[in-house]
């Protein structure tokens, strides 16, 4: 899928300029989502061939077909990053988006009636969780790594991508904690940057910033990538780990705490720190200093893992 900019036959003379544009309408998008569209457009064009339909430009009900046939085995949510790289497909062609039709939204609508929109949530990482992460952590490169990785995951409330694309250059130790600049994330895609600083811990044991300090020690790491792959041999690579390595590090460590590990994904160590402020009466604006959300309604989504219980509805009523 690609965007093109077509000019008339005097520009040619603006051919560098052509190409320093259309880089940029390339990078206006993340390097995952332009994946993620690029896949969904093939699948899209497969399943037109097989059918005998044209792909570009589409009609709407051979869109909404398309919809329905996915209904089954994708989630809502994916059925509409579908109909999101279709839409792009076609602008970028200078063509409508059948995406936008009456017939496409009403059958968007009901698939969503009929299959549900409810969200596959996974558990959050809770600190209970993290203050027995020495008892079942190897002392080897692997188990220290983990360890900051859980940690710094949590008390800075990162994305697995934020996480993996952290250089040892956006760390910086002061006395009252570590500061990490974090370049490039989901919802700053100009790549303004957020400074999350992260304070030491009272009980020394599960302290992010030491932990943190000690990978960087033990794998003498100077420069690059901060969280890299430990071979068997329990030598670090110079690769970095990827996104979703850090969801099998939380699997891994969370079965070895005896939770069910399926239960947990990478998002798991954001979502605990988000779901423990809130159980601690944090002040939302607080929390999404450090999250980077940007609106209260976003957040709001968190309060489902808080216990409930702790707020007594019931008594508060009169019961």
């Amino acid at each position: 899928m690609t965007n093109e900019i077509v000019l008339s036959e005097p520009a040619h003379a603006l051919g560098p300029v052509l190409q320093q544009a259309e880089e940029y309408i390339r990078q206006s998008k993340s390097a995952n989502t332009r994946m993620a569209y690029a896949n969904d457009w093939d699948q899209f064009q497969k399943w037109c061939l097989v059918h005998r339909v044209a792909s570009l430009p589409a009609r709407p009900e051979t869109v909404s077909l398309y919809i329905a046939d996915m209904a089954e085995q994708l989630k809502p949510s994916t059925i509409q990053r579908h109909l999101s790289s279709i839409s792009v497909a076609h602008q970028a062609k200078g063509h409508e988006s059948p995406t936008h039709s009456l017939l496409v939204r009403a059958t968007v609508t009901g698939v969503r009636r009929v299959m549900g929109a409810a969200k596959d949530k996974k558990s959050p990482v809770r600190v209970a969780h993290l203050i027995h992460l020495g008892d079942v952590l190897p002392k080897n490169l692997q188990g220290i790594r983990d360890k900051a990785v859980f940690l710094i995951g949590y008390a800075g409330a990162f994305r697995r991508s934020e996480l993996v694309n952290l250089d040892v250059e956006d760390v910086h130790f002061e006395s009252e904690g570590v500061r990490i600049t974090v370049r490039h994330s989901k919802t700053d895609q100009e790549s303004i940057g957020q400074t999350k600083d992260i304070n030491y811990a009272v009980h020394s044991v599960n302290c992010p910033v030491k932990s943190l300090k000690k990978w960087i020690e033990m794998g003498a790491i100077e420069s690059g990538p901060l969280f890299r792959s430990v071979n068997r041999h329990g030598q670090i690579l110079p690769q970095r780990l990827t996104p979703q390595s850090i969801a099998l590090v939380v699997k891994r460590v969370m079965q070895a705490l005896r939770m069910d590990p399926d239960q947990f994904s990478g998002h798991s160590l954001r979502a605990g720190f988000v779901t423990d402020c809130i159980k601690s009466g944090v002040q939302s604006q607080v929390i999404r200093r450090v999250t980077g959300h940007r609106s209260e309604s976003t957040l709001s989504e968190y309060f489902r893992e808080a216990d409930t219980f702790d707020y007594n509805i019931v008594a508060k009523l009169g019961l």
